[in-house]
């Protein structure tokens, strides 16, 4: 319930801050933070605990800010006759691959243990950090 509050308040900043800022600096530091964010549960001994309530606002923030990121930078200089459609086919691709990610993460939670979908989620954005960084680098993010 605080994430989701603290989410809410929090929007108009993060939107604010994924237009302004270069997408070259948001949205490496948004996997990064949401990279830590995850590895901060393995940790984790009880559910409800201050260190889980921080883990998971910043979970969720941190997931926010990279959709919002990337969103922006999706429909930065696209034409808008093919926005709304494009911003259709996003979304649809995205929820298919969190209806994969969540059969995964079940999988492993079952077959591993508590902690495992979110090393998963940690290492995936490990793995997208570094080549958001390595785009960044060589001037293909803006």
């Amino acid at each position: 319930m605080i994430s989701m509050i603290l989410t809410g308040v929090l929007l108009p900043v993060i939107g604010h801050l994924a237009d302004k800022t270069p997408s070259k600096v948001i949205i490496p530091i948004a996997f990064f933070i949401r990279c830590g964010a995850a590895f901060m549960f393995i940790t984790l001994k009880r559910p409800d605990t201050f260190g889980a309530y921080v883990s998971c606002s910043f979970l969720i923030l941190a997931t926010v800010l990279e959709n919002v990121s990337i969103e922006v930078l999706f429909m930065r200089g696209m034409p808008g006759d093919v926005r709304g459609a494009m911003n259709g086919v996003l979304h649809f691709f995205g929820q298919i691959g969190i209806l994969f990610f969540t059969q995964i993460g079940g999988r492993l939670f079952d077959n591993v243990g508590p902690w495992a979908p979110f090393a998963l989620v940690g290492v995936c954005d490990g793995i997208l950090f570094t080549i958001a960084v390595l785009l960044s680098l060589f001037g293909k993010l803006k």
